[in-house]
């Protein structure tokens, strides 16, 4: 049985998601030197990660259907390993400097085009899906991934990446991380649990969610009213 690990994801302070952070080539190299990171021969286990949106065609539809948007995330080495239950099932994991990607099961299952064999095309380049992975459910199953490098350069995002997820040494660790970078003047950044961050971003899909649905249960309760009102005005 393999022994548990624990991850932390760091963005820069004030955001709240990983689509409106950034960071620097020097801060990512800062909080990677940062202590309680797990390492190994290579050094720290953490992978700087690159974030953004693309369009895919619904897979119910089919090319020049509706599509919707997919995160694309840019990569490195250590990201299968610092997700806990990563699973390639078909094909192989993408190779380091190529167009390639590989798509969570359930964005292959959603959207068209994200076989293994097949290309999608993204930015200024054809993109080869050469694996589809699981990951027991988790959000990263929604997303397609690609090689860090290669996507800064076909988006022109230069060497800052959005987020930068890092193995801790133990759970008592995120507190050390978190005093290390915020003691640091070089850096503004948050640091939490993957649970803690994960959890955040499900609280604001639920606000977003409950807002929308109060909104228009009022506004339809409303209209029930008026109808009712007028029913009553016909038959008197």
């Amino acid at each position: 049985c393999a022994l548990p690990i624990y991850v932390a994801i760091v963005i820069r302070g004030g955001s709240s998601e990983e689509m409106t952070s950034g960071l620097a080539k020097d801060q990512v190299q800062v909080i990677t030197d940062a202590p309680g990171i797990a390492r190994d021969a290579e050094g720290p286990i953490a992978s700087p990660e690159l974030y953004t949106v693309i369009d895919l065609p619904l897979r119910k539809t089919g090319p020049g259907g509706p599509s919707n948007n997919v995160p694309l995330r840019g990569v490195g080495p250590h990201a299968a390993a610092l997700r806990g239950h990563f699973r390639l099932v078909e094909g192989r994991m993408l190779e380091s400097g190529h167009d390639e990607v590989v798509a969570g099961q359930s964005a292959a299952r959603q959207f068209h085009g994200l076989e293994v064999g097949r290309e999608i095309v993204s930015g200024s380049r054809r993109w080869k899906v050469v694996g589809i992975f699981t990951d027991e459910g988790s959000v990263a199953e929604s997303e397609v991934w690609a090689d860090r490098y290669v996507l800064a350069a076909a988006y022109r995002r230069g060497t800052g990446v959005q987020s930068v997820r890092v193995q801790l040494e133990s759970p008592a660790a995120l507190g050390l991380l978190k005093r290390s970078l915020k003691g640091d003047p070089r850096l503004d950044v948050n640091a939490r649990s993957e649970r803690e961050f994960l959890a955040e971003q499900s609280k604001i899909l639920v606000t977003i969610v409950t807002t929308l649905g109060f909104t228009i249960a009022v506004l339809m309760g409303a209209g029930a009213v008026f109808a009712a009102v007028n029913t009553m005005y016909s038959a008197v």
